[in-house]
């Protein structure tokens, strides 16, 4: 499974992709999520403009504005920028949840999710990694490094900042 979520290193902001080599249980999957409802494309669209205001403020002038904005309303800077990027809430019946995930993905989504197929940057991901294993050797905690025994180690950046 390749996951396409909003902060996954080649974001479509949602959606996944599965590889499936038995056809049977590929069929059975496919009859399942046939049954599911489509993506609301406002929903989408809703998420794209919500992060596009997200990068508005990544900068350290207009993220400055924002934290005072919050300060002064007394409202919560790290609940608005994680409700933001999380694709789920935290602690949400299991119900609700299971129904967020089961539909089928927007005509939006599946223009993205094609888009971010076609142009994926290994190259990019390669530098990535190499930087990721340098400052990890920095660090001299190889103990307490996650994923230390995984096969392909890219070291996890967000792509909405990079």
């Amino acid at each position: 499974m390749y996951s396409f979520g909003t902060l996954k290193t080649s974001t479509a902001l949602g959606g996944a992709v599965l590889r499936v080599r038995d056809r049977e249980v590929l069929g059975r999957m496919r009859g399942k999520q046939a049954s599911y409802p489509f993506q609301d494309r406002g929903g989408y669209q809703k998420k794209l403009l919500k992060v596009l205001g997200l990068l508005a403020v990544s900068r350290p002038r207009p993220y400055g504005l924002l934290a005072g904005a919050c300060t002064r309303l007394e409202s919560d800077l790290d609940a608005l920028v994680n409700g933001v990027v999380r694709g789920f809430p935290p602690r949400e019946p299991a119900a609700t949840f299971f129904r967020r995930l089961r539909h089928r993905p927007s005509a939006p989504l599946l223009a993205m999710l094609s888009r971010r197929l076609r142009t994926f940057d290994r190259e990019r991901l390669a530098r990535r990694a190499s930087s990721g294993e340098r400052f990890a050797t920095g660090l001299q905690v190889v103990d307490l490094h996650p994923g230390r025994h995984s096969l392909h180690r890219t070291h996890w950046r967000s792509s909405l900042w990079s």
